[in-house]
């Protein structure tokens, strides 16, 4: 019997990310090509058959979208080890009897490193490695940032501390972590040259490939990503202005340090880098106090002057807990101050704003705190958090009363409490607090080893399965005249739309703005009709017909001819080629995207009447409804008032027979 292995993603697209990475790795060490295909299963868990030259053959199945089914993955997370319970892009799984094993979880990061976007990821890293779970963070390199004219102004790059701590990270869980770094595909020819050398080419395939054949993994291989790792980050620390960053000569013993798995606080704390975080939004004068304080003690910065932590030395705590005292007077308890006086590691001060102007939470601080923690993996070193952001009242008051029960319900506090050893709130939305500290003692969890109870193939049906279905119907079918130029389901990252010119070549356009001109929509999917009738078709999909937009279907069209037609492509890939060019062929382009019509979709969850409802209220020129059963098994509904589109997607739908079939998808086209 074939083995099954089953990839938990954040959704559909992630699930064909990990197969490919997968295939290609064993492909890589084994030297044996495979075959890969579609099998019987369901449009909601899909399953592939997987066949090697040598033998080797298994089955890959689908779950796309974390935490709707009937097993909990974060439990299991917890119950290994992993502070947090934050869940991968994609995490694969081997099932043995009724249980499900952990064997690996992929993170993939196209996205343009902005500001604190850069380190929103991190808790992911730290809580696979915790877990004792190899984790493979695939990064891209040189992607371009646009004008307003959506013409390319440069590329972008993050601080180098953040590559930093997946580098210390790794060198402290030998084998669990693997940081790759590809070139974007909108990379400039002459940033490929500047960082060549950093990009991977086959070093983490063996690594990868071991944990499906059981063959060795090459301890050469995995020490040549770290010194590509390396590489990248001296490179980045290269192009920083020298006034605030540490010197390419301290960098470079950091990065000694790190690649060995050797303490780094020593070393900062006597670079003395100078800190100077500035606070932007409004603050209460004792926050002002504090930052200044923690300026006159002489803290050592990390990375650079501007990050939102630095490092006290042991030697200077009893210092600050006076300074502090006389800032904070009595909202600072006795327990507390005895801590931070008398603790005998060097402390690292991690700034938290955590919340927008209106209280609710900033999604990406919450990977600040474990990206210290990533930085100081080699060292025992206490964390005390600051947090200042205007947080609602009733959130103080949890945080008080129970602040493990608020960690367990948010993901910010999991990673603020589970990760710092103490805290202290100085907010302008904290009112008539007695105390402003807190003091974490962590619960002794029971850490075990077992495996994960097996998932049912059974969902909470919503927005992921409609996606699901859409993006196997449509993808994979240029021998059919069709491409998939934009899939993007629940947690994806609208990273770009891609266009095929009368060459046969792949067309992309990134760093695609949220609106375009007049109101446009930015769709979930853009399928290419591109052989008889040409049509651009635009769609939008939602769980239920409620939660669909009025009118919505002309302002998908809008977005996508806006954006076809007045912004040219940033990178261009020949037919059958694997490499990204920014020589685009404006004229051709020009002149191929006119000669399609654009159209609009709306996609839904339900029967007949559903499909009848989207087309009234979206106005777009073709409305879907999937009814799904308790067996997976799908009934696609399509109505449209549009002749040539009706008649060109019923025959794309009768070229797709085999395919639906598979699937358990029955088609019903509405009259």
């Amino acid at each position: 019997m074939n083995t099954v292995y089953r990839i938990h993603g954040d959704n559909i697209i992630e699930c064909e990310v990990a197969t490919s990475i997968i295939l290609e790795a064993i492909k890589f060490a084994t030297g044996n090509d495979y075959t890969v295909g579609l099998i019987d299963s369901n449009g909601v868990t899909p399953a592939f058959s997987a066949q090697f030259e040598g033998g080797l053959t298994f089955v890959l199945e689908f779950f796309p979208g974390h935490n709707r089914w009937d097993t909990s993955l974060p439990d299991f997370l917890a119950e290994l080890g992993a502070p947090l319970k934050e869940s991968v892009d994609a995490f694969v799984t081997k099932v043995v009897g009724n249980t499900e094993e952990s064997i690996a979880a992929f993170e993939f990061c196209n996205a343009l490193p902005a500001g604190n976007n850069a380190w929103q990821r991190a808790g992911r890293a730290l809580a696979m490695t915790m877990a004792d779970i190899p984790y493979f963070y695939f990064a891209e390199i040189g992607g371009q940032e646009l004008d307003a004219n959506r013409e390319i102004k440069a590329p972008r790059f993050p601080n180098p501390i953040v590559p930093f701590s997946y580098l210390a990270n790794s060198s402290a869980a030998p084998d669990k972590c693997t940081t790759v770094y590809m070139a974007s595909r909108s990379i400039s020819q002459k940033t490929y040259k500047e960082f060549e050398e950093v990009f991977a080419n086959n070093e983490y395939k063996r690594a990868i490939s071991s944990l499906f054949t059981g063959d060795p993994v090459s301890e050469a291989s995995l020490d040549s990503s770290k010194k590509k790792s390396a590489k990248f980050i001296y490179d980045l620390a290269q192009r920083r202005k020298r006034g605030n960053t540490h010197s390419l000569e301290m960098w470079t013993q950091i990065l000694a340090e790190a690649e060995a798995g050797h303490p780094i606080a020593s070393h900062l704390i006597r670079d003395g880098l100078s800190w100077s975080k500035k606070i932007s939004i409004p603050s209460n004068p004792s926050l002002k106090l504090l930052v200044g304080l923690l300026k006159k003690v002489g803290v050592s910065a990390i990375g650079s002057t501007e990050m939102p932590f630095c490092i006290l030395p042991q030697a200077k705590r009893r210092e600050i807990a006076d300074e502090l005292k006389a800032i904070y007077t009595e909202s600072l308890s006795d327990e507390f101050l005895e801590w931070l006086a008398n603790g005998e590691k060097d402390l690292v001060f991690v700034l938290v704003a955590g919340f927008k102007p209106r209280g609710d939470d900033s999604r990406p601080d919450r990977g600040l705190v474990p990206m210290a923690r990533m930085i100081f993996a080699n060292d025992d070193v206490d964390i005390l958090s600051i947090i200042y952001g205007p947080a609602k009242p009733t959130t103080w008051q949890r945080l008080f009363t129970d602040p493990y029960r608020l960690a367990s319900t948010n993901g910010l506090w999991e990673a603020v409490v589970s990760l710092s050893n103490a805290l202290i709130v100085d907010s302008v939305s904290l009112e008539d607090q007695p105390r402003r500290d807190v003091i974490v003692k962590r619960p002794v969890y029971e850490i075990t080893k077992g495996g994960l109870k097996k998932f049912s193939n059974v969902p909470r049906y919503g927005e992921h399965d409609v996606d699901s279905v859409l993006h196997l119907i449509f993808s994979d079918s240029e021998d059919k005249g069709v491409f998939e130029s934009l899939c993007n389901p629940p947690g994806g990252d609208w990273s770009g739309i891609s266009f095929l010119d009368d060459d046969g070549a792949t067309n992309r356009w990134t760093s695609l703005p949220r609106v375009t001109g007049l109101d446009g929509k930015r769709p979930d999917h853009i399928i290419q009709f591109f052989k008889n009738n040409r049509i651009i078709l635009s769609v939008e999909s939602k769980d239920l017909l409620r939660n669909l937009e009025d009118k919505v279907g002309p302002r998908l069209d809008r977005y996508t001819k806006e954006l076809l037609q007045t912004g040219a492509a940033q990178s261009r890939k020949l037919k059958k080629s694997l490499e990204w060019s920014q020589e685009v062929n404006i004229p051709l382009l020009k002149e191929a995207i006119t000669k399609y019509d654009y159209m609009s979709a709306v996609a839904v969850m339900g029967d007949k009447q559903q499909a009848i409802g989207a087309l009234e209220k979206s106005k777009a020129d073709i409305a879907i409804s999937i009814k799904f059963a308790s067996d997976g098994s799908t009934e696609l509904f399509y109505i449209s008032n549009n002749e040539k589109l009706l008649a060109t997607i019923t025959d794309f739908f009768d070229s797709q027979s085999g395919k639906l079939d598979k699937l358990k998808t029955k088609l019903r086209q509405i009259s």
